[in-house]
Protein backbone atom coordinates (compact mmCIF):
# COMPACT_ATOMS: atom_id res chain seq x y z
CA UNK A 1 0.00 0.00 0.00
CA UNK A 2 1.76 3.15 -0.77
CA UNK A 3 1.47 6.01 1.02
CA UNK A 4 -1.27 8.08 -0.41
CA UNK A 5 -3.35 5.03 -0.04
CA UNK A 6 -2.04 4.61 3.53
CA UNK A 7 -2.92 8.12 4.33
CA UNK A 8 -6.67 7.98 3.11
CA UNK A 9 -7.29 4.23 4.91
CA UNK A 10 -6.10 6.33 8.45
CA UNK A 11 -8.38 9.37 7.38
CA UNK A 12 -11.43 6.61 6.74
CA UNK A 13 -10.45 4.48 10.06
CA UNK A 14 -10.91 8.47 11.92
CA UNK A 15 -14.30 9.23 10.39
CA UNK A 16 -15.35 6.18 11.01
CA UNK A 17 -14.93 6.82 14.72
CA UNK A 18 -16.36 10.00 14.58
CA UNK A 19 -20.20 10.74 15.51
CA UNK A 20 -21.13 12.82 13.19
CA UNK A 21 -24.56 14.72 13.63
CA UNK A 22 -24.85 15.86 9.70
CA UNK A 23 -26.12 12.49 8.62
CA UNK A 24 -28.18 12.14 5.51
CA UNK A 25 -31.20 11.33 4.65
CA UNK A 26 -33.80 10.90 2.29
CA UNK A 27 -37.47 12.48 1.06
CA UNK A 28 -39.57 11.49 -1.49
CA UNK A 29 -40.26 13.82 -4.78
CA UNK A 30 -43.98 14.09 -5.91
CA UNK A 31 -44.18 12.35 -9.89
CA UNK A 32 -40.59 12.43 -10.76
CA UNK A 33 -39.82 9.47 -12.45
CA UNK A 34 -43.59 8.00 -12.22
CA UNK A 35 -43.19 6.54 -15.88
CA UNK A 36 -40.93 3.65 -15.00
CA UNK A 37 -42.87 2.09 -12.49
CA UNK A 38 -40.64 0.47 -9.43
CA UNK A 39 -37.30 0.31 -11.91
CA UNK A 40 -36.58 3.60 -10.85
CA UNK A 41 -36.68 6.47 -8.46
CA UNK A 42 -35.27 9.57 -7.02
CA UNK A 43 -35.10 11.46 -4.10
CA UNK A 44 -34.03 14.35 -2.32
CA UNK A 45 -31.03 14.04 -0.18
CA UNK A 46 -31.04 15.67 3.04
CA UNK A 47 -28.41 16.75 5.30
CA UNK A 48 -28.81 19.16 8.20
CA UNK A 49 -32.23 19.54 7.20
CA UNK A 50 -31.18 21.02 4.21
CA UNK A 51 -31.78 19.24 0.55
CA UNK A 52 -28.28 19.34 -0.50
CA UNK A 53 -28.79 16.66 -3.96
CA UNK A 54 -30.77 13.90 -5.44
CA UNK A 55 -30.38 10.33 -5.05
CA UNK A 56 -31.54 7.72 -8.06
CA UNK A 57 -31.94 4.24 -7.63
CA UNK A 58 -32.02 2.10 -10.76
CA UNK A 59 -33.76 -1.41 -10.01
CA UNK A 60 -31.57 -4.06 -12.58
CA UNK A 61 -34.21 -6.82 -11.57
CA UNK A 62 -36.42 -6.71 -14.50
CA UNK A 63 -33.84 -5.81 -17.24
CA UNK A 64 -35.82 -2.64 -18.52
CA UNK A 65 -33.05 -0.31 -17.31
CA UNK A 66 -30.10 0.00 -19.34
CA UNK A 67 -26.92 1.78 -19.50
CA UNK A 68 -25.36 2.86 -22.92
CA UNK A 69 -21.64 4.93 -23.05
CA UNK A 70 -20.90 7.48 -25.77
CA UNK A 71 -17.50 9.18 -26.14
CA UNK A 72 -15.35 11.47 -28.26
CA UNK A 73 -13.45 9.51 -30.87
CA UNK A 74 -10.43 12.15 -31.79
CA UNK A 75 -10.31 9.77 -35.18
CA UNK A 76 -13.91 10.79 -36.65
CA UNK A 77 -14.22 13.81 -35.00
CA UNK A 78 -17.44 12.98 -33.93
CA UNK A 79 -18.49 14.15 -30.37
CA UNK A 80 -20.27 12.14 -27.93
CA UNK A 81 -23.39 14.26 -27.66
CA UNK A 82 -23.28 14.02 -31.55
CA UNK A 83 -23.37 10.05 -31.11
CA UNK A 84 -26.24 10.56 -28.42
CA UNK A 85 -28.63 12.40 -30.20
CA UNK A 86 -27.95 9.87 -33.54
CA UNK A 87 -28.81 7.28 -30.73
CA UNK A 88 -31.65 9.42 -28.36
CA UNK A 89 -34.73 8.70 -31.26
CA UNK A 90 -37.23 6.89 -29.89
CA UNK A 91 -35.47 5.86 -26.84
CA UNK A 92 -36.76 6.83 -23.34
CA UNK A 93 -34.00 8.52 -21.23
CA UNK A 94 -33.98 8.97 -18.01
CA UNK A 95 -30.54 10.08 -16.95
CA UNK A 96 -27.65 11.43 -18.73
CA UNK A 97 -24.45 11.96 -16.56
CA UNK A 98 -20.43 12.42 -17.18
CA UNK A 99 -18.64 9.04 -16.61
CA UNK A 100 -14.78 9.10 -16.92
CA UNK A 101 -12.43 11.39 -16.31
CA UNK A 102 -10.67 13.47 -19.10
CA UNK A 103 -6.77 13.75 -19.90
CA UNK A 104 -6.97 17.44 -19.91
CA UNK A 105 -9.15 20.40 -22.21
CA UNK A 106 -6.93 20.16 -24.70
CA UNK A 107 -7.04 16.20 -25.26
CA UNK A 108 -10.46 15.59 -24.56
CA UNK A 109 -10.14 12.12 -24.30
CA UNK A 110 -10.32 9.49 -21.44
CA UNK A 111 -8.25 9.16 -19.23
CA UNK A 112 -6.94 5.63 -18.64
CA UNK A 113 -8.45 3.28 -21.18
CA UNK A 114 -11.62 3.46 -22.98
CA UNK A 115 -12.65 1.16 -25.57
CA UNK A 116 -16.47 2.31 -26.92
CA UNK A 117 -18.03 -0.82 -28.55
CA UNK A 118 -14.63 -2.38 -29.10
CA UNK A 119 -13.08 0.63 -30.75
CA UNK A 120 -10.09 2.25 -28.77
CA UNK A 121 -10.50 5.51 -27.83
CA UNK A 122 -7.79 5.65 -25.42
CA UNK A 123 -5.17 2.40 -25.13
CA UNK A 124 -3.38 3.21 -22.13
CA UNK A 125 -4.05 1.63 -18.43
CA UNK A 126 -3.73 4.96 -15.69
CA UNK A 127 -2.18 3.71 -12.76
CA UNK A 128 -4.18 6.30 -10.68
CA UNK A 129 -7.81 4.69 -11.42
CA UNK A 130 -8.26 1.39 -10.04
CA UNK A 131 -11.69 0.87 -11.09
CA UNK A 132 -13.16 -0.24 -14.30
CA UNK A 133 -16.66 0.11 -15.87
CA UNK A 134 -17.89 -2.76 -18.51
CA UNK A 135 -20.94 -1.23 -20.19
CA UNK A 136 -22.09 -4.79 -21.64
CA UNK A 137 -25.77 -6.34 -22.78
CA UNK A 138 -27.65 -8.15 -20.48
CA UNK A 139 -25.30 -11.19 -20.55
CA UNK A 140 -24.98 -12.28 -16.69
CA UNK A 141 -26.16 -11.81 -13.81
CA UNK A 142 -25.11 -8.64 -12.74
CA UNK A 143 -27.14 -6.72 -15.25
CA UNK A 144 -25.58 -4.26 -17.59
CA UNK A 145 -23.05 -2.94 -16.29
CA UNK A 146 -19.91 -5.12 -14.43
CA UNK A 147 -17.46 -3.27 -12.04
CA UNK A 148 -13.82 -4.33 -11.31
CA UNK A 149 -11.36 -4.02 -8.65
CA UNK A 150 -8.25 -3.71 -11.05
CA UNK A 151 -5.82 -4.22 -8.22
CA UNK A 152 -8.03 -6.96 -6.10
CA UNK A 153 -9.96 -8.47 -8.77
CA UNK A 154 -8.40 -10.39 -12.12
CA UNK A 155 -11.71 -9.37 -13.65
CA UNK A 156 -12.06 -12.62 -14.89
CA UNK A 157 -15.67 -12.68 -16.61
CA UNK A 158 -17.96 -13.51 -19.45
CA UNK A 159 -18.96 -11.06 -21.85
CA UNK A 160 -20.96 -12.42 -24.58
CA UNK A 161 -20.20 -16.19 -23.84
CA UNK A 162 -16.28 -15.34 -23.54
CA UNK A 163 -14.17 -15.16 -20.85
CA UNK A 164 -12.61 -11.94 -20.27
CA UNK A 165 -9.19 -10.87 -17.98
CA UNK A 166 -8.51 -7.63 -17.09
CA UNK A 167 -5.35 -8.11 -15.51
CA UNK A 168 -4.20 -9.33 -19.22
CA UNK A 169 -1.14 -7.12 -20.60
CA UNK A 170 -2.90 -4.25 -22.07
CA UNK A 171 -2.03 -5.45 -26.04
CA UNK A 172 -4.06 -8.54 -24.78
CA UNK A 173 -6.00 -7.28 -22.75
CA UNK A 174 -7.72 -5.13 -25.57
CA UNK A 175 -7.16 -8.02 -28.43
CA UNK A 176 -10.02 -9.72 -25.69
CA UNK A 177 -12.14 -7.04 -25.20
CA UNK A 178 -12.42 -5.96 -29.15
CA UNK A 179 -13.54 -9.46 -29.99
CA UNK A 180 -16.75 -8.93 -27.82
CA UNK A 181 -17.32 -5.36 -28.72
CA UNK A 182 -16.74 -4.44 -25.46
CA UNK A 183 -17.10 -1.42 -23.79
CA UNK A 184 -15.27 -0.04 -21.07
CA UNK A 185 -13.47 2.71 -19.21
CA UNK A 186 -11.47 3.41 -15.82
CA UNK A 187 -12.30 5.65 -12.63
CA UNK A 188 -11.44 6.10 -9.39
CA UNK A 189 -12.68 3.35 -6.79
CA UNK A 190 -13.34 4.24 -3.31
CA UNK A 191 -15.06 1.06 -1.71
CA UNK A 192 -15.12 -2.62 -3.31
CA UNK A 193 -16.81 -5.26 -1.69
CA UNK A 194 -18.15 -3.48 1.30
CA UNK A 195 -14.21 -2.55 1.78
CA UNK A 196 -12.68 0.85 2.05
CA UNK A 197 -10.04 0.82 -1.43
CA UNK A 198 -8.52 4.46 -2.45
CA UNK A 199 -7.11 5.19 -5.37
CA UNK A 200 -7.79 8.72 -5.77
CA UNK A 201 -4.40 10.94 -5.94
CA UNK A 202 -5.53 13.27 -2.94
CA UNK A 203 -3.45 14.65 -0.35
CA UNK A 204 -6.00 17.18 1.59
CA UNK A 205 -9.99 17.49 1.34
CA UNK A 206 -11.06 19.40 -1.64
CA UNK A 207 -14.24 20.79 -2.44
CA UNK A 208 -16.30 20.95 -5.44
CA UNK A 209 -19.37 19.20 -6.96
CA UNK A 210 -19.48 15.37 -6.55
CA UNK A 211 -21.30 12.79 -8.26
CA UNK A 212 -20.97 8.99 -6.92
CA UNK A 213 -22.20 5.59 -9.26
CA UNK A 214 -22.94 2.70 -6.45
CA UNK A 215 -23.23 -0.81 -7.75
CA UNK A 216 -25.14 -2.38 -4.79
CA UNK A 217 -27.59 -5.21 -3.53
CA UNK A 218 -30.44 -5.58 -1.53
CA UNK A 219 -32.39 -8.82 -0.22
CA UNK A 220 -30.27 -10.76 -3.51
CA UNK A 221 -31.38 -7.82 -6.17
CA UNK A 222 -29.14 -5.57 -7.93
CA UNK A 223 -29.55 -1.66 -8.21
CA UNK A 224 -27.25 0.67 -9.35
CA UNK A 225 -27.13 4.25 -7.47
CA UNK A 226 -26.74 7.49 -8.41
CA UNK A 227 -25.88 9.88 -5.79
CA UNK A 228 -25.53 13.36 -7.12
CA UNK A 229 -24.53 16.56 -5.26
CA UNK A 230 -24.60 20.31 -7.24
CA UNK A 231 -23.50 22.41 -4.24
CA UNK A 232 -19.29 22.23 -3.45
CA UNK A 233 -18.50 19.14 -0.95
CA UNK A 234 -15.53 17.87 0.69
CA UNK A 235 -14.63 14.58 -1.01
CA UNK A 236 -13.54 11.83 1.79
CA UNK A 237 -16.25 13.01 4.13
CA UNK A 238 -19.24 12.27 1.62
CA UNK A 239 -17.80 9.71 0.37
CA UNK A 240 -18.00 8.19 3.54
CA UNK A 241 -21.49 9.52 5.05
CA UNK A 242 -22.62 8.64 1.27
CA UNK A 243 -21.56 4.91 1.82
CA UNK A 244 -23.03 5.05 5.49
CA UNK A 245 -26.52 6.24 4.37
CA UNK A 246 -26.49 3.12 1.73
CA UNK A 247 -25.49 0.85 4.29
CA UNK A 248 -28.04 1.81 6.91
CA UNK A 249 -31.09 0.99 3.78
CA UNK A 250 -30.19 -2.23 4.07
CA UNK A 251 -27.94 -2.71 1.09
CA UNK A 252 -24.31 -4.38 0.42
CA UNK A 253 -22.10 -2.07 -1.54
CA UNK A 254 -20.08 -4.04 -4.09
CA UNK A 255 -18.12 -1.14 -5.39
CA UNK A 256 -18.27 2.05 -5.31
CA UNK A 257 -16.92 4.66 -8.08
CA UNK A 258 -16.19 8.27 -8.81
CA UNK A 259 -17.53 10.03 -11.53
CA UNK A 260 -16.33 13.22 -13.69
CA UNK A 261 -17.77 16.45 -12.09
CA UNK A 262 -14.58 18.45 -13.39
CA UNK A 263 -13.94 20.00 -16.58
CA UNK A 264 -16.64 18.14 -17.78
CA UNK A 265 -19.33 17.70 -15.54
CA UNK A 266 -22.82 16.95 -17.06
CA UNK A 267 -25.94 15.48 -15.78
CA UNK A 268 -29.53 15.62 -16.71
CA UNK A 269 -32.66 13.91 -15.26
CA UNK A 270 -35.14 13.29 -17.47
CA UNK A 271 -39.16 13.16 -17.53
CA UNK A 272 -41.95 13.13 -20.29
CA UNK A 273 -39.93 9.67 -21.77
CA UNK A 274 -37.05 11.12 -22.77
CA UNK A 275 -38.21 14.18 -24.04
CA UNK A 276 -37.42 16.78 -21.83
CA UNK A 277 -35.36 17.09 -18.92
CA UNK A 278 -35.47 18.96 -15.46
CA UNK A 279 -33.16 22.32 -14.73
CA UNK A 280 -34.16 22.08 -11.36
CA UNK A 281 -36.72 20.84 -8.60
CA UNK A 282 -38.09 22.39 -5.41
CA UNK A 283 -36.86 21.29 -2.15
CA UNK A 284 -38.95 21.20 1.06
CA UNK A 285 -38.11 25.00 1.87
CA UNK A 286 -39.26 25.64 -1.58
CA UNK A 287 -36.08 26.23 -2.61
CA UNK A 288 -34.42 25.43 -6.39
CA UNK A 289 -32.20 22.84 -6.41
CA UNK A 290 -30.00 22.70 -9.46
CA UNK A 291 -30.51 19.47 -11.71
CA UNK A 292 -28.22 20.26 -14.21
CA UNK A 293 -24.08 19.40 -14.24
CA UNK A 294 -21.95 22.86 -14.07
CA UNK A 295 -21.36 22.46 -17.96
CA UNK A 296 -24.26 21.58 -19.19
CA UNK A 297 -24.48 24.34 -21.79
CA UNK A 298 -21.73 23.27 -22.99
CA UNK A 299 -22.71 19.33 -23.62
CA UNK A 300 -21.09 19.68 -27.12
CA UNK A 301 -17.98 19.00 -26.02
CA UNK A 302 -18.32 16.22 -23.78
CA UNK A 303 -15.27 13.37 -23.54
CA UNK A 304 -17.76 11.27 -22.57
CA UNK A 305 -21.14 9.94 -20.68
CA UNK A 306 -23.30 7.43 -19.56
CA UNK A 307 -26.90 6.99 -20.38
CA UNK A 308 -29.23 5.41 -18.21
CA UNK A 309 -32.75 4.59 -20.92
CA UNK A 310 -35.65 2.59 -20.32
CA UNK A 311 -36.60 -0.25 -22.28
CA UNK A 312 -39.91 -2.20 -22.30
Amino acid sequence: MNNVKFFFYIAFLLLIKIDCKCQFTEENISGMNSEFGSDVETKLLIEDDESMGLITYFSRNSKKVCTQFFSYDRSSSLSAYSKYLAWKKGKNVIMLTSAGFSQSLDYPSCAGICIDDGKIISSSFDNTLDGLFFITPYVNSNGDIVTVNLEQDYGKMKIDGKVVYSKLTPSRFIIEVQDVKATLFQSQLFYYNDTPFYSWPKKEENYAPRRFFIAAYKSGLRYDIIISIPYNAPLTSYVYKSYKFITSKGFSVHSFFNLDTGWYDFYRLYSDFGQNYYVSVKDRNGHHLSMKGERDNDISRATNFMVFYYQD
